[in-house]
């Protein structure tokens, strides 16, 4: 059997480009017991999906949220911050 395909995300003109298709994406990851319950999911465009968790692995909409605000007060203080703060093992 041939390999499977992955869509990537393009840029097109310097943007990035929407895949016009939709997923659901769970707020409270399955894996951390996030339940299929619709206050628990938001649909998303899958290039929007994959790139979410590529940079926020398994946190949910308020964690990304709080590492984004917190990496800015450090930049803004002149501190190099972790990029590692936050991650959970």
């Amino acid at each position: 059997m041939g390999k499977k395909k992955r869509n990537k995300m393009k840029l097109a003109n310097g943007e990035w480009k929407l895949a016009g298709k939709t997923n659901k994406h769970h707020i409270l990851a399955k894996s951390r017991h996030g339940t299929y319950n619709p206050m628990n999911i938001v649909r998303w465009d899958i290039n929007v999906h994959r790139a979410f968790h590529w940079l926020f692995s398994n946190r949910t909409l308020e964690e990304a949220a709080e590492y984004l605000r917190h990496m800015n007060e450090l930049k803004l203080l002149g501190i190099e911050p972790d990029p590692t703060w936050g991650i959970q093992n």
